[in-house]
């Protein structure tokens, strides 16, 4: 099994972007994983919403892998830890060999990568920066692995 982490531009907040690394490379000793950082759509005013979207679904898009695809939205499927790991579990024992984690800018994702989705998932139904939830979804990843493995990790 292999996790490829999908997301629009670099993460510009040098703490989170430090969290982020520490926890890929602890997933990387568990399974395979990637971290893959598309285009982002630069200098254009949150009103080109639409535009904004597609340039950035478009980079997405281009850099999906097959296998299982896995957005992050707030209007997803809210699950707690356990049960993610049950979810991730099933995958891991079936013959899907790549899970891709799709997480969007700072203005969600383009319809057209959420109808690509085989799971839409939400991590709280709060409201996150988008680099605070690739850092949520990183942490979320070590801990199923841990769990799956049977590895202790802080509750």
């Amino acid at each position: 099994m292999k996790l490829r982490l999908i997301w629009p531009g670099k993460c510009r907040q040098p703490q989170l972007t430090l969290l982020i690394q520490q926890y890929w490379q602890r997933i990387n000793r568990l399974v395979p994983c990637e971290i893959v950082e598309t285009g982002e759509a630069r200098g254009m005013p949150e009103r080109e919403r639409q535009k904004i979207l597609k340039i950035e679904g478009e980079g997405i898009a281009k850099n999906i892998q097959g296998g299982y695809i896995i957005c992050l939205s707030d209007q997803g499927h809210e699950m707690s830890s356990a049960e993610l790991k049950d979810f991730l579990t099933r995958l891991f024992n079936s013959s899907v060999k790549t899970v891709n984690f799709i997480v969007g800018g700072f203005l969600g994702l383009d319809e057209s990568i959420l109808k690509k989705a085989d799971k839409i998932i939400s991590l709280s139904r709060m409201t996150f920066s988008h680099e605070t939830v690739r850092l949520m979804l990183v942490e979320q990843l070590y801990r199923v692995l841990t769990m799956t493995q049977g590895l202790k990790y802080a509750k």
